[in-house]
């Protein structure tokens, strides 16, 4: 059963003694009892009713405090305890003989705890405080009395209520109701008054209560959620973007969110302003100094107390307190989209590093027409995030854009996110809102009423998720630029190829005529080209997506230059060496089949002859330089005409025949020989016929004349000596072929 219940009980159980009571109210006393009033009356003035004194009682309770508090054992003072026993005093009234009555009173005040309505003691009418309730008894019954009312009761129907008091409040519900009464009202007062002063500091204080202020902040919150969805990255597409694209896709959404931003800040702005105003004014409060409404400063303390400027004083922390927690909401907001978007952005990052291919992967082969990455999970995207392409240079293969660049790209991306959030100023030190931070009161200037802003940098440099996603996003960048590296190890030789190749003259081609060298060229030109058949248009390479096109793109014009320089320069080559074998050839066969007469033509003749085989197998080894020429242009697929071919083939047939003639010539020399000897015959008749006349002409008079001019003479005699000399060189010249032509 409650306490309550108990106590509703209670509360009808007297009401009901009361009832009875007022239905056994008999006429007034007998004589003897209003003499008794009557003398009481008129011989006592009011006389204070004499207090019990409990101190004993209350030191006992006290020293049973240190016993067991079980049920069983712990002794409880209560009212009932301290009831006398009044069935003593029926007891003795029933048996007098005569109406004589004795006084009654309450012995504990109505206030005190142990009252109850059956405290009551015999006095003497000395004793009796005739202004207070009190009680006679007679034989008949029990009378109350209390100023003019009195009211009857029989005494065994008195009797009989007494003792149903005793039993009731013998059970402990009914013997500790009025201790429990006294600690319930006194829990209730406390509960009761801290919920009133609760409820008024909330009124005061919650900023949702306050109607102006719970208006903007459920207007800001409406707003918050809406802003709250939005995102700086666009990550719904995470495959193929060149980065470029890429940053002038988040520019504009930067450029959006930034607007956004900026409008949603001025507008709440203005309407936190609007709420405290109009706040402040609801409370009774100017919105600024109060001397700005007054003519005078006599007339505004007139009209205000400091009691006043005090309260607004207070009103205008609470407005301060209300723009901190306006800053912490919408710092909270651009916290939440500036870790979601760092977020996204990094996710989508690991999740493309986490497909790329490992350094193992990558050296497993070295082929460029065959995939590195494994087939992705369907799960995951198909294709790489960013597009890049390797280009080829001479001294180096580099991959653009390069890591420099992708790292500034999103350097400026992450930068303009966090320059976007961190350009919203807080409110709390806004000096739009310095009437209500820094107010000016009854011409008093307040001392700033907070004690520090909101801080997203705070926020922003405590969350160590966002701090990882900010570094890892570059680190993953490293990583796919280090992939991408290691994979172009694998056209290192086509690079050295290609860098001979552009440095390559063509007038060097085209002045070469070392075969070895010019197959080399063609090999190392056609191999450059072969290499990169087949190979693949673009390699997934985790983060990045590689094409390889240009390759092929940049080898491919430069070979074939040097090939069309070779293929324009072989066939011309190998034309003009024909032409200078034949025209060779031919003037070789022109001199082998000569027919000389006279002695020197004859002897320089045979001595051709002897030695003209040299020649011959140099004409034959520019035959040979051609036919290998030859085989280089058909090798390697030059185109050449028929009539080339068909002049090298009658060169090499013309040189052929010219090598039998020389044999049948040589087989010949004997006739050579004679006709030389006949010849030899003729010159040497004639030579002494010219000495002969040599002689003549040295008998001539007038050189043996003294007379004659000694110069003339000396001249003409220098001359005949020398025209003897040849013609001894001439006699010698002869012995020596007749000693030198072997039979």
């Amino acid at each position: 059963m409650s306490m309550d219940r108990l106590d509703s009980d209670f509360t009808a159980f007297t009401d009901r003694a009361s009832d009875a009571n007022d239905g056994s109210i008999t006429g007034p006393a007998d004589g003897s009892e209003k003499k008794a009033q009557a003398g009481s009356s008129g011989k006592h003035k009011r006389a204070s009713k004499h207090r019990l004194n409990f101190s004993t009682l209350k030191s006992g309770g006290s020293a049973t405090g240190n016993k067991s508090r079980s049920a069983s054992t712990t002794k409880i003072t209560t009212g009932a305890s301290l009831i006398p026993d009044l069935n003593l005093i029926i007891n003795r009234m029933r048996n007098m003989p005569d109406d004589s009555f004795v006084y009654m009173d309450y012995m504990l005040p109505h206030d005190s705890e142990y009252f109850t309505p059956y405290s009551l003691r015999e006095v003497e009418y000395k004793d009796l405080n005739t202004y207070e309730p009190f009680y006679t008894v007679t034989r008949h019954g029990v009378t109350f009395w209390h100023c003019s009312e009195n009211f009857f009761t029989p005494l065994d129907q008195w009797q009989q209520e007494f003792k149903q008091f005793l039993s009731i409040i013998q059970i402990r519900s009914f013997s500790i109701f009025r201790l429990w009464k006294g600690f319930k009202v006194w829990e209730k007062t406390i509960k009761w008054r801290k919920l009133n002063e609760a409820r008024d500091f909330l009124q005061n204080n919650l900023f949702i209560v306050i109607p102006q202020l719970g208006k903007a902040i459920l207007r800001m919150r409406s707003d918050i959620v809406q802003l709250q969805r939005l995102n700086f990255v666009n990550v719904s597409n995470i495959e193929n973007w060149h980065p470029f694209y890429f940053l002038e896709t988040h520019m504009r959404i930067y450029e959006q969110l930034h607007k956004t931003f900026t409008d949603f800040r001025e507008f709440i702005a203005k309407t936190i302003f609007r709420a405290c105003t109009d706040a402040i004014q609801a409370r009774g409060f100017y919105p600024d100094d109060e001397v700005n409404y007054y003519p005078s400063l006599k007339k505004m303390r007139e009209a205000h107390s400091f009691m006043d400027r005090a309260r607004k004083r207070a009103f205008c922390k609470t407005l301060t307190n209300f723009l901190t927690y306006c800053d912490m909401m919408v710092y909270q907001m651009l916290y939440r989209i500036t870790i979601k978007s760092f977020e996204d952005l990094a996710t989508s990052f690991e999740v493309h590093d986490e497909v790329g291919p490992s350094e193992a992967d990558i050296n497993r082969h070295d082929r460029v027409d065959k995939r590195i990455e494994k087939q992705r999970p369907q799960d995951k995207p198909q294709s790489p995030f960013f597009l890049a392409m390797l280009r080829l240079l001479p001294d180096r293969i580099d991959i653009e854009p390069s890591e420099d660049i992708i790292r500034i790209i999103f350097q400026r991306i992450t930068g303009l996110i966090l320059e976007t959030v961190l350009e919203i100023h807080p409110f709390t030190t806004d000096p739009f809102f310095t009437q209500y931070t820094q107010p000016s009161i009854m011409g008093r200037q307040e001392e700033v009423l907070y004690d520090g802003a909101p801080d997203l940098h705070y926020l922003l440099r405590a969350d160590i998720q966002f701090q990882y996603n900010r570094k890892n996003m570059f680190v993953l960048i490293r990583n796919a630029y280090e992939r991408a590296r290691l994979y172009t190890q694998r056209f290192h030789q086509i690079r050295e190829n290609f860098e001979i190749d552009n440095s390559t003259d063509p007038t060097v081609l085209n002045t070469e005529r070392d075969l070895q060298l010019l197959r080399a060229y063609c090999d190392r030109y056609c191999n450059n080209v072969r290499a990169l058949d087949g190979i693949l248009e673009y390699v997934f390479l985790g983060l990045l997506k590689l094409t390889q096109t240009n390759f092929k793109d940049t080898v491919t014009p430069v070979c074939s230059r040097l090939q069309n320089v070779l293929a324009t320069y072989l066939p011309k080559l190998a034309e003009e060496e024909t032409t200078r074998l034949y025209e060779e050839a031919q003037d070789f066969h022109g001199r082998i089949c000569y027919e000389p007469h006279e002695t020197l033509e004859i002897v320089a003749h045979i001595r051709f002859l002897d030695k003209c085989s040299t020649e011959l197998d140099g004409i034959f080894d520019g035959i040979d330089y051609v036919h290998d020429l030859l085989l280089i242009i058909k090798d390697f697929g030059i185109p050449i005409d028929d009539d080339s071919k068909e002049d090298y083939m009658d060169t090499e047939d013309y040189l052929n025949r010219t090598r039998e003639t020389l044999e049948e010539i040589r087989e010949k020399r004997q006739e050579f020989i004679n006709r030389l000897e006949d010849a030899m015959q003729d010159d040497i008749a004639a030579l002494k016929e010219e000495i002969h006349e040599v002689a003549v002409e040295a008998m001539q008079p007038w050189l043996l004349d003294a007379n004659s001019n000694r110069l003339s003479v000396t001249n003409k005699l220098d001359f005949m000596l020398e025209h003897l000399n040849k013609c001894r060189e001439t006699a010698d010249e002869f012995l020596g072929y007749q000693k030198g032509v072997p039979d």
